[in-house]
C-alpha cells in the first residue's frame, strides 16, 4: 500500500508516493492483474487461474474458482449496472456481493465471459463461464486437409482446432493437452519446459475422413475423431519406441486405409495396420490400430516417406 507522503523534509517529500504497508493477498502465486470497481471492491487476478474480490478492508468479498483457465492476463468488466450475485437477497444487501458482467483472457489466449451469479453457484456445471474466443497460443506445427469435406485440421502445442475453410467457422477443437506435457517424464531432465509442451510434430487424415492421426514428440500417436476432436480410445497406445521418446517427423497412411507408417528422430520407420485382434476375443469389435513392426533403415536423417502402388513397393 502507498500514500502520499506527510514528510515535507528531510528523505520524503511533499506529495511524494511512499511504502507504507505491505498485504499479502495470496500465498505461492503472483497477482497478474490489479483493479477497483465500483469504488467497491478490489479485484484480483492470479497466476493460478483464480479471481477473487476484496473489500477496502481485504476481506474476501467473493472468489471465482475452478475456471478450467490458465494464469489471468486481463480482466475487463462491462458498464452496466452491477447484478447481485444471489437471487434470494434479504431486505438489506449492503453486504451482497454484486458486480457487472466481466471477461477474463488467460495465458493459453481463452477470452471467457464471467458473470457473478456463478459466484453462487452449487452445481458444477453452474460454476463456469462462457468461452466467447480461443485464440492460438503458440506457433502451428502441423496441418492436414481432410479428404472428402471443406476440413482444415490444425495443431500446436496440445491444441487441435478443426476448421470449416468453406464457412470459416469453428467445427470442433481439442485442448486438453494445451500448454502441458502430455506426462511428467516428457519434460527431459535439464531441457526447458517449453520443450515438452510441442507436443503435436505431424498428422494425416485416413482416405475415408473417418480418422485423424497425429503423431506427438514423445513418440506417441494419437487417434482422434474428427467430427468431435476428441481421442478414441484404444485398446493399446501407439508409439514408435519403448525408449529414448523419439519424435515423430512423418506419418503417411497407405492408398486403401490399412496401412500407416511413420519416420522419427532415431531414423526408424515403423509401420502400424488395422486389424481386429486387437479387440481381443470379441467378433464384434471394430478394427483397431496396432503397430506391426519396425527398421532403423538409415543411418542419417530420414526426409521422406511414401506408401508404393502396389504390394510389392
Amino acid at each position: 500500500m502507498f500514500d502520499r507522503s506527510l514528510i515535507i523534509e528531510g528523505i520524503g517529500e511533499a506529495d511524494q508516493k511512499r511504502l507504507i504497508k505491505i498485504v499479502t493477498l495470496t500465498a505461492k502465486v503472483s497477482i497478474n492483474q490489479l483493479m477497483t470497481i465500483d469504488n467497491k471492491y478490489l479485484v484480483v487476478g492470479n497466476s493460478d487461474g483464480n479471481i477473487r474480490f476484496y473489500d477496502f478492508q481485504f476481506k474476501v468479498a467473493a472468489w471465482f474458482e475452478n475456471l478450467n483457465v490458465n494464469a489471468i492476463k486481463s480482466i475487463s468488466f462491462s458498464t452496466k449496472e452491477p447484478v447481485y450475485a444471489s437471487e434470494d437477497r434479504n431486505d438489506d444487501t449492503k453486504n451482497e456481493f454484486a458486480c457487472s458482467d466481466f471477461i477474463i483472457a488467460d495465458s493459453s489466449a481463452q477470452i471467457i465471459e464471467l458473470k457473478s451469479s456463478i459466484f453462487e453457484a452449487i452445481e458444477s456445471a453452474n460454476n463456469k463461464g462462457i468461452s466467447r474466443m480461443v485464440g492460438l497460443q503458440s506457433s502451428i506445427t502441423a496441418i492436414a486437409v481432410h479428404p472428402k469435406k471443406p476440413i482444415l485440421a490444425i495443431a500446436g502445442d496440445g491444441f487441435i482446432i478443426l476448421w470449416d475453410y468453406i464457412k470459416k467457422t469453428e467445427i470442433a477443437h481439442q485442448f486438453e493437452d494445451f500448454g502441458k506435457s502430455a506426462k511428467p517424464g516428457d519434460v527431459k531432465k535439464g531441457k526447458d519446459d517449453a520443450e515438452g509442451k510441442k507436443l503435436f510434430t505431424v498428422m494425416e487424415f485416413t482416405p475415408d475422413g473417418n480418422e485423424l492421426l497425429i503423431g506427438q514428440k514423445n513418440g506417441y500417436i494419437k487417434v482422434v475423431d474428427p467430427t468431435t476432436a476428441k481421442y478414441k480410445k484404444l485398446s493399446q497406445e501407439l508409439f514408435v519406441a519403448y525408449e529414448k521418446d523419439p519424435a515423430v517427423k512423418h506419418l503417411v497412411v497407405s492408398e486403401d486405409g490399412s496401412y500407416f507408417a511413420t519416420s522419427d528422430t532415431n531414423n526408424g520407420v515403423s509401420l502400424f495396420k488395422k486389424d481386429f485382434t486387437a479387440g481381443g476375443n470379441d467378433k464384434n469389435a471394430a478394427p483397431e490400430w496396432i503397430f506391426n513392426g519396425k527398421i532403423r533403415s538409415h543411418d542419417i536423417e530420414i526426409t521422406g516417406l511414401c506408401f508404393g502402388q502396389s504390394i510389392d513397393e
